[in-house]
């Protein structure tokens, strides 16, 4: 449908206040979730409903995952929505890098493998194909098309409704598909990379990594005050000058893969 009016009771265009802030991590982690579900049903062959599912549904579902995952694991290493093992209770192993990982077009081919109907699997390897290009592209910090990203999220919106007819967009691939082309307009046009949340999420880990290892285990007070005081002397301009450079090699004559390619042509 075309998000540009609002249909029902009032069928007044949208306003800016109507425009909700999309945050680029967010987007990536439960957009891929998103995905993954549709991935599973396809491959169960669960596909006439997909909510409210009996219990032999719903076991064929979970075992689909399962085979997923470790059929990921096997070709690549990489393990998602698993516990993390690490410092949080609730944490799992699906993180920025390693969705990106898997949407990549070394890898993205590779989820829908298990997928039986040769038809089934083309479309579904082109639903995560156009969804992590666009992912792509509002992650950058350049100055983006915005008309030609609207069209993008429309056809790709029309793509999937037409394909996954009883399938309903979660709240967040909605506000993306919908609502980003705009995010981006009132941007002056560029991309949202500069107000990703990646290093609130690093200084997260960083908080973490200091409670857990550096800091006194004797009273609260006393934990409070290590974890401040490590965390005020890392950002200080001075201390942060002296951390350790790695110099990278540089990569010659290295082609652009397609993802690039098709980001770069919404770059102006």
């Amino acid at each position: 449908a075309d998000y540009g009016e609002r249909y029902g009771i009032t069928q007044r265009p949208i306003s800016i206040k109507d425009l909700r802030y999309i945050s680029v991590l967010h987007s990536w982690l439960r957009g891929f979730g998103w995905i993954i579900k549709v991935l599973t049903h396809l491959i169960a062959g669960v596909t006439r409903k997909w909510s409210y599912l009996s219990k032999p549904e719903g076991d064929m579902v979970k075992s689909a995952k399962r085979k997923l995952q470790v059929y990921i694991h096997k070709k690549t290493y990489i393990r998602f929505d698993m516990p993390s093992g690490g410092t949080s209770s609730t944490g799992t192993s699906t993180t920025g890098p390693v969705v990106k990982k898997l949407f990549s077009s070394k890898c993205r081919f590779l989820l829908v493998d298990l997928i039986k109907e040769r038809k089934a699997r083309n479309n579904a390897l082109k639903l995560i194909t156009n969804f992590s290009n666009i992912l792509r592209i509002i992650s950058t910090t350049k100055k983006i098309a915005v008309d030609k990203l609207e069209e993008t999220c429309k056809d790709l919106r029309f793509f999937f409704n037409k394909t996954y007819k009883n399938v309903q967009f979660t709240p967040t691939v909605h506000k993306l598909l919908a609502h980003c082309a705009n995010c981006i307009r009132l941007n002056d046009g560029y991309g949202l990379g500069f107000i990703a949340e990646d290093g609130l999420e690093g200084n997260h880990k960083e908080l973490r990594r200091a409670a857990l290892y550096h800091s006194r285990k004797t009273s609260a007070e006393n934990h409070q005050h290590d974890i401040f005081r490590r965390l005020w002397i890392q950002s200080d301009p001075h201390i942060r000058t002296l951390k350790r450079n790695i110099k990278l090699r540089e990569k010659k004559n290295v082609k652009d893969d397609e993802d690039e390619i098709f980001v770069k042509s919404f770059i102006m």
